[in-house]
């Protein structure tokens, strides 16, 4: 299956059953301004290559608004998808991806977004507005992932990524620290929505470090790293400002 297009198209599917539109492979897929509400799945597609859906809204499924199974180079960009997971309250998200090469783009994934949809659906959120269960070469930037239940984005791809300017989800932090006399070590709360990589932290000493004369980062969970020193510092502390960017 090759050199699909689904443009301007209407999909209201009235067994809840169904699948708005399934593609199990295929290539050169274009799909653009679909409008696919109710169903089980708004778009269900895997083992595909070079898709792109542009425009168009994904709501009111009783599960997710998009699935993505897996596939490679695929572009999600300027769709809005809305009020989906309508079987079961923060169980299921917008957009949910396993592919390779994905990028999602200038969307909106969330709640209230469209009044008459919220209307007549049954007021369950979305779980996140965005999952990327695998895949790596994964791109996610300048989206709206507000008013989700749980969290604007859950990652568990590869380490090949870039997650920026996505409103609802921060990638962005700064701040200071400093290591007390007495104490060779500060945790320090980074306030990320997911755990940044050791090279995405940035540590600026703002003074001699007092009676210590290194320092290192370690334990970097999602919500928490550790600034090191390898001994006291004294009554002059030792003092940081460290910058945190998922990149």
């Amino acid at each position: 299956m090759a050199w699909i297009r689904i443009t301007d198209s209407f999909l209201e599917v009235e067994h809840l059953a169904g699948i708005g539109v399934q593609i199990l492979q295929g290539h050169d897929i274009e799909i653009a301004n679909l409008l696919s509400t109710w169903g089980r799945t708004g778009l269900h597609t895997t083992s595909v290559q070079d898709l792109q859906i542009r425009g168009g809204t994904f709501g009111l499924a009783r599960r997710y608004g998009i699935l993505i199974d897996d596939g490679t180079d695929i572009l999600i960009d300027g769709t809005t998808v809305t009020e989906n997971s309508q079987d079961t309250n923060n169980a299921y998200e917008g957009i949910a991806s396993a592919g390779t090469g994905v990028r999602i783009q200038n969307i909106r994934s969330g709640s209230g977004l469209i009044p008459i949809y919220v209307a007549v659906g049954n007021r369950n959120q979305q779980k996140s507005g965005i999952l990327v269960a695998g895949g790596d070469d994964v791109i996610i930037t300048g989206n709206d992932l507000r008013n989700n239940a749980t969290s604007g984005l859950s990652y568990r791809g590869g380490t090949s990524r870039v997650i920026r300017d996505n409103i609802g989800f921060v990638t962005r932090n700064s701040g200071t620290a400093v290591v007390a006399n007495g104490t060779t070590a500060i945790v320090v709360n980074h306030g990320l929505d997911m755990a940044p990589n050791i090279h995405d932290i940035s540590v600026t000493p703002t003074n001699n470090l007092g009676l210590a004369s290194k320092f290192w980062l370690s334990t970097i969970t999602p919500r928490t790293f550790t600034i090191n020193v390898d001994a006291s510092p004294g009554p002059m502390t030792a003092t940081f400002t460290w910058t945190a960017e998922v990149k």
